[in-house]
């Protein structure tokens, strides 16, 4: 199948395999491979003079420290013989592994950055205890397998219990760090310091291109390089989570905010979906654009297509504050509230009226109202709802707010002609009355939703009165990543599809 030249998986076996042969196994044979096969009939002194010089004396060495072994613990010379050979094989051992580890994870850096945006190093040292217990596991598996000796499998059961421990332990100690996907141009140049590495020939050769793989390594590991952002400019890009919103807001000074996560709803018994939207969706696009860190994480309202993939997205990207509406208790606001804890994450509730200067914009809070008591189970009617104003250009964050929060807004004289509207609850009926969009005169209508949902969104209805109020309709299921920035003067959209 060609099409698995493209999977992931199939390259990162190819690649390992490929490491394998250019760096880890001459270096071992450079290294430890002669001192292994010294270590064979150790106690044979007329191999010496069969073996290189340096060799010959690592022999003698390691018989003296066997004779010195032998007589410190009263073994028998040939005991303290073997006891010398075995340890050092053992020793080799651990170190070639971790070669072999290092050698790896050093070459595999850069898809893992670009697949993954992780770099893993528990491996160094987790491989020396898993290669063995594994290397023992698969053929006492086949013996039990075959032969049908329980007492065999529960041997192999106990191998597989101690490397998944292992594997558990260094997983819980290996550093959260996530790291963005690098410029193409370090991407190439990485790639050509490796292969110039394992073509070079000479020690001046290799220890240039080694240089040159080091100092791309550290580039692409530490990422000093800016976000894909526009200073001076204010930006509302929602992202395609499918049936759920994310809005990320870059605003003019460079300050970052991100406005619900997204998240897959689970109903009755169903069992709930392993794909963390914002672990897998959202986090992914930020660290596609160089961005490592967020100053404001805003949950507009606790319903799972908003609020589910906020907790990752808090373990990730470490916001100083987290912005939240009417939000009643729930399991995944719990979740989120102890991810905030963890990080030092401060929870600032908000509501009507308030109004601040943000990041070289104006944020006005229009709901909810400041008396609206929320109900036992989260509501779209919870909704934090933002104005972001710059300049001559405003955009309205609306969340799921429906009807009743609307007319409480137009009761208010909240609401003015504003040129960027998210369109609330994904375009459902129960939200963007006559009198509501009469008010806001949306310029641009962006509604985020699901591609062929069984909801219905967006209601044909709302669609046509965004249109008879002459707002251009965006839509995530059909133009997919919508993205409106403003100078403050003028707007401009942009969409991968249209």
């Amino acid at each position: 199948d060609p099409e698995q030249m493209f999977d992931a998986s199939f390259q990162l076996t190819f690649l390992a395999v490929a490491f394998l042969g250019a760096f880890a196994m001459p270096l071992i044979r450079a290294t430890s491979g002669p001192l292994a096969r010294g270590l064979q009939d150790l106690g044979d002194r007329d191999r010496d003079i069969h073996c290189a010089p340096r060799i010959a004396q690592f022999r003698i060495e390691m018989r003296q420290l066997a004779e010195t072994v032998s007589r410190v613990a009263h073994f028998p010379a040939r005991t303290g013989t073997l006891a010398v050979a075995v340890s050092g094989r053992l020793l080799l051992f651990f170190y070639e592994i971790t070669v072999i580890s290092a050698v790896i994870q050093a070459g595999l850096a850069l898809p893992m950055v670009v697949y993954f945006h992780r770099v893993g190093l528990s491996g160094l040292s987790a491989n020396a205890f898993v290669v063995p217990l594994m290397g023992l596991a698969v053929p006492l598996g086949f013996v039990a397998v075959f032969t049908g000796w329980v007492w065999v499998a529960k041997i192999a059961g106990v191998l597989l219990w101690l490397s998944q421990k292992v594997v558990y332990w260094h997983a819980a100690i290996e550093p959260g760090w996530r790291i963005p996907t690098p410029p193409v141009w370090l991407g190439v140049a990485f790639s050509a310091a490796l292969i110039a590495a394992a073509m070079a020939r000479g020690r001046w050769w290799r220890t240039g291109t080694g240089l040159a793989v080091a100092v791309f390594l550290a580039l692409l590991l530490w990422h000093p390089f800016p976000p894909d952002v526009r200073p001076g400019e204010l930006e509302m890009t929602a992202i395609d989570v499918g049936q759920g919103d994310s809005i990320f807001v870059n605003f003019p000074d460079g300050k970052r905010m991100l406005v619900d996560g997204g998240g897959i709803p689970a109903f009755g018994q169903q069992t709930r979906s392993q794909l963390d939207i914002g672990e897998d969706v959202v986090a992914p696009y930020l660290w596609g654009r160089g961005i490592r860190s967020l100053d404001v994480v805003v949950l507009s309202h606790a319903h799972e297509d908003h609020i589910g993939g906020l907790p990752a997205l808090v373990d990730d990207f470490h916001p100083k504050e987290l912005w939240t509406g009417a939000t009643p208790d729930s399991p995944t606001w719990q979740t989120l509230c102890a991810k905030a804890a963890a990080n030092g994450v401060k929870i600032v509730p908000m509501h009507f009226p308030r109004r601040f200067a943000f990041g070289g914009a104006g944020i006005e809070v229009l709901a909810p109202p400041p008396d609206y008591v929320p109900k036992d189970n989260p509501g779209n009617n919870d909704s934090l709802v933002l104005r972001v104003g710059y300049g001559r250009n405003g955009f309205l964050l609306s969340g799921d707010a429906e009807r009743p929060i609307e007319r409480e807004m137009l009761a208010e004289d909240e609401i003015r002609p504003t040129d960027v509207l998210k369109v609330a609850h994904h375009g459902s009926r129960t939200s963007s009355t006559e009198a509501f969009l009469s008010a806001v005169k949306p310029v641009f209508a962006v509604i985020s939703v699901g591609f062929e949902n069984s909801y219905g969104h967006p209601n044909a209805d709302v669609i046509d009165r965004l249109r008879q109020h002459r707002a251009v309709v965006y839509r995530t299921d059909q133009d997919g990543l919508i993205t409106v920035r403003s100078d403050g003067h003028r707007l401009h959209v942009d969409t991968p599809i249209r």
